[in-house]
Parts: structure tokens; C-alpha cells; sequence
């Protein structure tokens, strides 16, 4: 089950709340970011190890 079936909202709804408050939108987009450099960073051949430290650390 995705975000959007366990909290019932629709991809719009979701595009609404996330273009009326920035500070959500960046939180979650720093989170985007995140995932994206992972995946980036995992597929450098020499790379075998990452890790993600807490974010209140």
C-alpha cells in the first residue's frame, strides 16, 4: 500500500498541499534528494557501503 492509499488522498490532493506550503514541499524535497544521491552514489563501482545517520544526531 502507497502513502497516498494508507492516508486516502488523491496525487492532487497530495500536488495541493505540497504547492500551498513551502516548507512542507522542502522537507519533502530534501528527502528526494537524498534518495536520489543514494542511488547515484550506489552505483559507483566501488562503492559498498552506505549509510544514512540519523537526521536528530
Amino acid at each position: 500500500m502507497n502513502v497516498l492509499e494508507k492516508w486516502n488522498i488523491t496525487p492532487d490532493q497530495l500536488t495541493e498541499l505540497l504547492d500551498e506550503n513551502p516548507s512542507l514541499r522542502g522537507i519533502l524535497f530534501g528527502y528526494v534528494a537524498e534518495l536520489k544521491l543514494k542511488e547515484i552514489v550506489a552505483a559507483i563501482a566501488d562503492v559498498s557501503y552506505l549509510i544514512k545517520f540519523d537526521d536528530h544526531d
